[in-house]
């Protein structure tokens, strides 16, 4: 029995006609994959933006099981996810990693001594890190870093879709087991630096490089020029970096004797993220989003990405133009933020028909009722400063009407301030609340059809 996938690649990959553009396929698939594995090292904090991302997983047809495992000298925190969706014949995995969210974590920042890194087995790891008899070359990493790659390697995890539900099995051995299986290891800052040691560990275990991708974001180097050199190139790694993050190389400027390994993509930080600190999550998330959404548009216009059908059993929905409310600091984002929401809105019902600003004569209901919509949907983004504080409110005022005889079945304001959550990332999880709540009003307004059934 197979597992169901976490399928970051190939989940995406639709027919398409042979004139699209490899090029413009490959981009959204690879932003796609990014996004994800940007909102899943915020999914992994124990924090206010990890349960919101957590949330929106589970909405869209994750499986999120989450695991702390602790020791003398470390902790670890993870989480394993999969899409319940996926009908891949490729089992594949999504391990992320949390980055420093306590005192424990930090004391395991500063453990900056190197110690050897070297073996085949988990015990002759932790063998080696203990060594002294070694020349100054030797390949050696962080000792903290190292002391949370052991345990996680060491830790026993279960899923409950898997043929061998309820068995506790370390990854290496499910990895060994079928040399199909592919893993995504992902992680934020500490969590980066782990996730990017335990596929070097996974490597000398055994298991083959092309079943493992690293994908890191605001990660600090994690070995010595020895280290890099025995690893770099051997796994697919990529690390991605603001310009305004200190952390990525902050062990090299102090200590010294640090490299990092696998290919770097910096990020120029926009203005309307200047007032955050660089090396916050879902800044990086935000910055994943601002990748993902305009090669998404090119894969649309391409015919890669296809419009859902009309179901005859369920409402069509009709969306008016957004209304940008947006004060002239935050303007530059309503383009990003008018794409989610329209992805928000593709999600809720199928054959939406989205009215960018058509010119046509007619009022929106006319319009609506030409397309065959059930119901016309009227929305607005706002943004306002917080009184005293350097945060917004952004939120998204909408209104439900029914378009057989105009009237309102659903308004309302979903919003949520920046203090922890960039605009971008405040909007989306106020289109995430409204679709939550939608079911409501949609299940209200089904076809006629439908609703005698």
């Amino acid at each position: 029995m197979r597992w169901i996938a976490v399928l970051l690649v190939l989940m995406f990959v639709v027919a398409a006609p042979l004139s699209v553009s490899a090029g413009t396929m490959a981009d959204y698939l690879e932003a796609r994959k990014i996004y994800i594995a940007a909102a899943a090292c915020m999914a992994a904090y124990n924090s206010r933006p990890g349960s919101l991302a957590v949330a929106a997983f589970e909405q869209e047809g994750w499986r999120i099981e989450p695991y702390k495992h602790v020791s003398e000298k470390a902790d670890v925190k993870y989480m394993l996810a999969w899409d319940t969706n996926s009908t891949s014949e490729q089992d594949s995995y999504l391990l992320a990693v949390a980055g420093t969210e306590s005192v424990r974590d930090a004391k395991l920042d500063l453990r900056t001594r190197k110690v050897y890194f070297a073996g085949k087995t988990l015990a002759e790891f932790a063998e080696n890190a203990a060594r002294k008899d070694l020349p100054p070359d030797a390949p050696r990493v962080h000792e903290g870093f190292n002391q949370a790659t052991q345990l996680l390697l060491e830790a026993e995890s279960a899923q409950s879709n898997d043929a061998l539900s309820g068995t506790l099995r370390r990854l290496s051995n499910i990895l060994k087991e079928d040399k199909e299986d592919r893993v995504y290891l992902v992680g934020h800052s500490l969590g980066g630096a782990v996730v990017t040691l335990a596929a070097a560990r996974l490597l000398d275990m055994g298991v083959r490089p092309d079943q493992i991708e690293v994908i890191t974001f605001g990660a600090p180097a994690v070995g010595n020029e020895s280290f890099a050199a025995q690893y770099d190139g051997r796994v697919a790694i990529t690390r991605f970096v603001m310009d305004s993050d200190p952390v990525p190389g902050a062990l090299r400027r102090v200590f010294g004797g640090y490299r990092h390994i696998g290919r770097e993509v910096v990020w120029k930080t926009p203005d309307t993220l200047k007032q955050y600190f660089g090396h916050d999550v879902p800044v990086y998330v935000d910055m994943s989003l601002r990748n993902f959404y305009p090669k998404r548009r090119a894969a649309m216009n391409e015919g890669i990405v296809s419009a859902t059908e009309p179901q005859p059993d369920k409402p069509r929905l009709y969306i008016a133009p957004i209304k940008n409310g947006l004060p002239p600091a935050l303007a530059g984002d309503f383009p990003l933020m008018q794409e989610a929401l329209w992805g928000e809105y593709d999600l809720m019902a199928d054959g939406n028909v989205i009215d960018r600003g058509d010119a046509a004569a007619g009022s929106y209901f006319e319009k609506a009722a030409k397309a065959g919509c059930t119901l016309l949907v009227v929305p607005e983004i706002q943004a306002v400063r917080v009184r005293d504080a350097n945060t917004y409110y952004v939120s998204l005022h909408q209104a439900v009407f029914r378009v057989k005889d105009g009237a309102t079945v659903q308004a309302g304001l979903f919003g949520s301030n920046t203090k922890e959550l960039t605009p971008l990332d405040a909007l989306i999880h106020g289109a995430k609340t409204m679709n939550r709540e939608s079911s409501v009003w949609l299940n209200s307004n089904l076809p006629v059809k439908q609703q005698a059934e």
